[in-house]
């Protein structure tokens, strides 16, 4: 009997290991020329989004295919031609790469300080995901740039991403904005505008427990070691447990040359993952203070210039010799942070909350008065939440968890200069502030095409906030943007929240209703766009935002903010009707 139990056990096992394998793409890629292995090849499911790199015998494995349907896979590596291929999930196929390579001359980038205000050094930087291993897999967080290679760690993930500034009815520059900069296991966190102003003592993203740091804000460049490396690009290669590649590319769409910079350090060190960088000048490349091992003054990466071909569909490698890099960083262990005098900051204080902003408005050029976020995890809060918190402080607590968005209250109602860029307001004493404010969504926040229907209410001090979302669903890398419709009233001033009558809320709840009807529109005209030109979306989509803002302000006028009944009665019937 107890034979016959283990044969059972041994059949079911051998049944889940097949299904297994018949719900995954495998292969192993050969050097076509002497049927090497070809090592840390990137391999990539464009059907499925997914992707993973060769092991060292040349196999790759990718989980959770769909037995039934044939896969694309492109599979990339330096010094072989790149090719795209129908792939059977079921079957364990052998790919032939064919070397190839080109020698140029060597080319020199030197990290200079990045002066953002310079209008000949505009920024383009873009933080990507990763083509995951199946080894890395847990790690994964989504759209990142730095995080701790721990899930318990007791450090907050440093988290950044694009935000469109815009002139016109046009995104004329992407500027990279700082999520946060923070700790969640010791006293302090800063939250900035603007990651590539900041930098911070090199023991920040170490899991140990027995470093420090103070949150100490210093003005100026004292304190600061200059440190260089000069990078010798050979094929890519793995030096204690570190992997490091460096890769610059012509965007097809855009024709700009991109910088792409890749360094990966290995799980064991705990300290990064991965930083990529892309920028529009390759000559001028700012480096992170990421600070890798620190032990030697020499690093050896990979480099290749990836020109785009007009005539062959594609990319030809060009491989670069030298690259000169240095970045600047802090000395270990002195608990200290340098932060450039163009940013503007809030010290986070457990004890004390949001401390006074290091940076004056003066020192700001357009948007910098709004300090953009994401929220910190629910580990965070579960922790912090101990910690008695007065009104003040309660108040910022929970704009700044549930908003996503710490804004200067004064700027949604008054002329800002800070804020043009950002905000298009129009404001009267006896009717609602009406805000259109962009901003970014990350790439797992909302799939393409996916709209956000609901709409969200808030109640902070004396306002009222009601958010409407609208997506963007290109721009010009690809990547989403939102624009809130917000109406803010002031129970204080506004008529419509001291009456409470009916016509006060039927006002009230007619803007709404129109909002959500101009929502719908516009979804629906994006979505049908969604295959064409992202110049085209983006001019569409700010030429009908201006129209939003019209048919808000025609809705007040006519109806005299309310007052005129019978002509708000028939409006208010008309956008029913029309939802």
């Amino acid at each position: 009997m107890r034979k016959y139990f283990f044969l059972t056990i041994l059949i079911l096992f051998t049944f889940y290991v097949k299904a297994q394998q018949q719900n995954s793409i495998s292969g192993v890629i050969l050097n076509k020329e002497d049927l090497t292995p070809v090592v840390y090849a990137t391999v990539f499911a464009t059907t499925r989004h997914s992707g993973t790199i060769t092991n060292t015998d040349g196999t790759f494995f990718i989980k959770d295919a769909d037995p039934n349907k044939s896969v694309e896979i492109k599979i990339r590596h330096i010094g072989f031609d790149n090719i795209t291929i129908a792939f059977d999930p079921v079957t364990m196929d052998t790919i032939l790469l064919t070397p190839v390579s080109y020698d140029i001359e060597g080319a020199v980038i030197t990290a200079d300080k990045i002066d953002e205000h310079d209008a000949a050094k505009e920024l383009l930087i873009e933080i990507t995901r990763k083509y995951y291993s199946q080894a890395d897999e847990g790690t994964a967080k989504g759209y990142f740039s730095l995080q701790s290679m721990q899930n318990d760690s007791p450090y907050e993930m440093l988290e950044a991403y694009y935000n469109a500034e815009k002139s016109g009815f046009s995104v004329n520059k992407l500027t990279q904005k700082c999520g946060r900069a923070g700790i969640a296991g010791y006293g302090h966190s800063i939250i900035s505008t603007n990651l590539t102003n900041i930098y911070i003592n090199n023991k920040l993203f170490s899991s140990e427990g027995n470093d420090k740091f103070y949150g100490h804000l210093f003005s100026g460049s004292f304190l600061k070691n200059v440190k260089k490396y000069n990078l010798s690009f050979e094929k890519s290669f793995i030096s204690d447990g570190k992997e490091y590649s460096i890769i610059a590319f012509k965007n097809k769409r855009s024709g700009l040359l991109l910088f792409e910079g890749t360094i990966t350090v290995n799980r064991s060190d705990m300290i990064i993952n991965e930083i990529r960088m892309h920028l529009s000048d390759p000559k001028s490349t700012h480096i992170f203070p990421i600070n890798p091992g620190d032990k030697t003054g020499n690093l050896e990466v990979e480099v290749l210039y990836l020109f785009e071909d007009i005539v062959v569909d594609g990319y030809t490698p060009l491989k670069l010799t030298t690259v000169d890099m240095s970045y600047e960083y802090f000395v270990p262990n002195r608990g200290v942070t340098y932060v450039d005098n163009s940013s503007m900051l809030y010290l986070f204080d457990r004890e004390e909350g949001f401390l006074e902003p290091v940076g004056l408005p003066k020192d700001l050029d357009n948007d910098y008065q709004a300090i953009l976020f994401t929220p910190f995890s629910q580990h965070f809060w579960d922790y912090y939440q101990r910690i008695p918190r007065n009104n003040e402080q309660q108040r910022f607590d929970k704009f700044f968890r549930s908003h996503g968005k710490l804004i200067n209250y004064s700027g949604l109602t008054q002329e800002n200069i800070y804020l043009g860029n950002r905000f298009f307001n129009w404001s009267e004493r006896d009717k609602p502030d009406i805000s259109l404010i962009e901003k970014p969504l990350r790439s797992h926040d909302l799939q393409r095409g996916i709209i956000v229907e609901n709409h969200r209410e808030q109640r902070r001090d004396s306002k009222v906030y009601l958010d409407y979302y609208i997506p963007l669903f290109l721009n010009r890398i690809g990547s989403q943007t939102e624009v809130t419709a917000g109406l803010i009233f002031d129970s204080k001033t506004s008529r419509y929240q001291q009456q409470k009558d009916e016509f006060s809320n039927l006002f009230f709840h007619t803007m709404l209703n129109y909002l959500e009807m101009e929502r719908r529109k516009l979804s629906k005209d994006l979505q049908a766009m969604s295959t064409e030109d992202p110049e085209a979306i983006i001019t569409v989509y700010y030429e009908r935002l201006q129209l939003i803002k019209a048919g808000l302000d025609e809705l007040c006028n006519t109806t005299i903010n309310g007052t005129d009944h019978n002509t708000l009665v028939k409006r208010a019937a008309e956008i029913e009707k029309a939802l």
